[in-house]
């Protein structure tokens, strides 16, 4: 059996996971399918997940270029991977390569907490923008399970709501 270490971040959330569902089981005897739902949605809203290395994998394989259709075409051509937009083109007006990035797409599950998208530019080897936290240790595999039940858990959330409001 597993036991959640109280010193580390993940589990300390653990351990106030498990008080929450003590709490309700104390409270109603047992684990009502929608409040657990609504413990957990709490729960794993404090964490920011990010896709795990096959995931990340799975959607960069699947990306997709989109081309303009011919030169009297309006649209620009781009690349797409997990709703994020890619933009590269030649501006006419500009006299340059231009690239534009469309993050408003971004798969839902890209998103961090504060809804924005974690970002890296790089030209060549240089970093010209980068809004993510490196983390200080490689995440644990705890951590990475957790982003896997998080993603289900938010789906299940979302569903259930949907139907309580229908």
């Amino acid at each position: 059996m597993t036991k959640p270490n109280p010193a580390t971040l993940e589990g300390k959330a653990v351990i106030d996971l498990h008080s929450h569902l003590r709490h309700l089981e104390a409270r109603t005897g047992e684990w009502p399918g929608a409040d657990v739902v609504d413990i957990l949605d709490v729960w794993l809203d404090r964490f920011d997940f990010f896709p795990d290395a096959e995931t990340c994998a799975e959607a960069n394989s699947s990306a997709v270029f989109h081309p303009m259709a011919d030169p009297d075409d309006d649209g620009l051509p781009f690349v797409e991977v997990a709703g994020v937009l890619a933009f590269t083109y030649l501006d006419p007006a500009m006299e340059c390569v231009r690239v534009s990035v469309r993050l408003d797409t971004t798969d839902e599950h890209l998103l961090r907490r504060d809804g924005a998208v974690p970002l890296t530019v790089e030209v060549g080897d240089t970093v010209v923008f980068s809004d993510v936290d490196q983390p200080s240790s490689p995440a644990s595999r705890l951590v990475a399970r957790l982003g896997r039940l998080a993603r289900e858990v938010h789906d299940a959330a979302a569903r259930y709501r949907q139907r309580r409001r229908a």
